[in-house]
């Protein structure tokens, strides 16, 4: 067994026990049921692309250091041995209250087209966020769910109340919800699925009123 396919197995297979463990809200034991059913079965040969590393790269080594002390320290361990393979993209236009976003906000595919493991049903991948950033509103046809490895941040989803969210939560995301974050002194870092839709791109809301 190689290397890079024991990280992505460990990532994994550590990813989908803490989903299935301890309970939530039915919206979100039902996404965890779905994704559950369409789960990537282990690949016996990993596809690597060339590691691309982006600006807000800087910051994962802080957070995964941070999640050892807190309670996702076993999945941060899985992403730390996979990080050296991963390709961190940012792919949105220009956000005029914000130009230099793509230099504070970074994304990575484990599982998908683009990522460690090719699947066509689900995408699995990781967000990783500078300190005192935006991440605007915006939105997606894929129904997302998160996992916080590391850092609290304010989350907003659609019309509810913004909510600070620590390390250990999980956030739903239906399909075309509006959804945004900002950090604080920590840089976020979370483990993201996305199902259903995978070919539509996410999108900024509201660019034009910017």
């Amino acid at each position: 067994m190689s290397d890079l396919k024991s990280a992505v197995d460990r990532f994994l297979d550590g990813f989908r026990d803490r989903l299935l463990s301890g309970a939530q809200d039915d919206g979100v034991r039902a996404e965890i049921a779905a994704l559950n059913a369409l789960w990537p079965a282990p690949t016996l040969n990993p596809a690597p692309a060339e590691p691309v590393r982006l600006p807000a790269c800087d910051h994962l080594g802080p957070a995964l250091e941070r999640a050892e002390a807190e309670r996702e320290a076993g999945l941060a361990r899985t992403i730390a041995a996979l990080a050296p393979s991963l390709r961190w993209t940012y792919s949105y236009p220009t956000n005029p209250r914000d130009r230099d976003l793509s230099s504070k906000v970074a994304f990575a595919q484990i599982v998908g087209r683009r990522g460690l493991q090719p699947d066509a049903e689900i995408h699995i991948g990781l967000t990783l966020i500078a300190p005192h950033v935006v991440y605007p509103a915006h939105h997606h046809p894929a129904v997302e769910l998160y996992l916080v490895v590391s850092g609290t941040a304010l989350w907003q989803s659609g019309n509810a109340e913004p909510a600070l969210r620590a390390p250990g939560s999980i956030i739903l995301h239906p399909g075309n919800v509006v959804h945004a974050m900002t950090t604080f002194d920590d840089p976020l870092l979370a483990i993201w699925t996305w199902r259903g839709d995978l070919a539509s791109p996410s999108v900024y809301a509201n660019l034009q009123t910017a």
